[in-house]
C-alpha cells in the first residue's frame, strides 16, 4: 500500500500497479514460505486447504477489481484507495477488535471484497486483517493466511495485465528491476530487525505513513475528479 501510495505521485495508478507487481509476488512468497513447518510445498498446500474459500473469492474478486481499472474514473478508485487505509488506521488506532463469525460465508465475502479492492488499489491488506484478526487463530496463522490471498490477488493482476507489463518502456521495467531489489533487500533486512524494534513503534511508524499516503490518495482523488 505503501509504494503504491508513494508512485502514484510519478505515476498513473495503472503503471504504478504494473510497477509494484514483481516485488509484490516475491516478498509474499518468501513470507508465506519462512518459517515453514512442514516444508514449502506442504505448508503452501496446508493454509491453502484451510482458507480456499477466502484465496478463491479473492481471486474473482481480484480479477474485476483489475478490470474495474479501465472501467471507472481513476479519481474515484483513488477515493476508494483512500477510504480503505483510512479506515485501517483508524480501526487499528482505535484498538477495535472486529468479531466477526468465520465460516463459508463469510470467508467468501470478505475475501471477494478484499480482491476487488486488492485488484483495483492494491489496498487488500485492510479488509483481510480486519477479517483475519477477528478470529482466534495466532499471528502466524493470520501472516501465512494472508499473505496466501495476496499472493493469489498479484496473480491474478499478473495474468490480467500481463501486456501491459511486456509494453512497460525501457526505463521503466529498469525501475521495476530496482523496485524488485530494493524490495528484497528491505525484506531481509526487517527480518534481522523485526526482534529488535518495539512492536509500538514499528506499529505507530506505520501507520503513520499510511495516514498520509491515504489522505494524499483521497487528495489526489478529489482533485482529478473536480478537473
Amino acid at each position: 500500500m505503501i509504494t503504491t501510495g508513494v508512485l502514484t505521485n510519478f505515476y498513473s495508478l495503472e503503471t504504478t500497479i504494473v510497477m509494484v507487481l514483481m516485488p509484490a509476488l516475491i516478498i509474499n512468497l518468501v513470507v508465506l514460505l519462512s518459517r515453514s513447518e512442514r516444508g514449502m510445498f506442504a505448508e503452501f498446500f496446508h493454509y491453502l486447504k484451510r482458507y480456499w474459500m477466502l484465496v478463491v473469492s479473492s481471486i474473482l474478486g481480484g480479477y474485476f477489481g483489475v478490470k474495474l481499472l479501465f472501467m471507472v474514473d481513476v479519481g474515484y478508485i483513488y477515493l476508494l484507495m483512500s477510504a480503505v487505509i483510512i479506515f485501517y488506521v483508524a480501526t487499528s488506532l482505535s484498538g477495535k477488535v472486529w468479531r466477526i463469525p468465520v465460516n463459508g460465508v463469510t470467508l467468501a465475502i470478505f475475501g471477494a471484497l478484499a480482491g476487488l479492492v486488492g485488484g483495483s488499489t492494491n489496498a487488500m491488506a485492510p479488509l483481510l486483517m480486519v477479517y483475519l484478526l477477528s478470529t482466534d487463530n495466532d499471528t502466524r496463522e493470520i501472516a501465512k493466511a494472508s499473505n496466501l490471498c495476496y499472493l493469489a490477488g498479484k496473480i491474478v493482476q499478473f495474468w490480467v495485465l500481463l501486456d501491459l507489463v511486456f509494453a512497460m518502456p525501457l526505463a521503466e521495467f529498469s525501475l521495476l528491476m530496482l523496485i524488485t531489489l530494493l524490495s528484497l533487500f528491505f525484506l531481509l533486512l526487517g527480518i534481522r530487525l523485526r526482534e529488535k524494534i518495539s512492536r509500538r513503534l514499528f506499529t505507530v511508524i506505520i501507520l503513520g505513513i499510511l495516514f498520509i499516503v491515504g489522505a494524499k490518495a483521497g487528495i489526489n482523488g478529489i482533485m482529478l475528479l473536480m478537473a
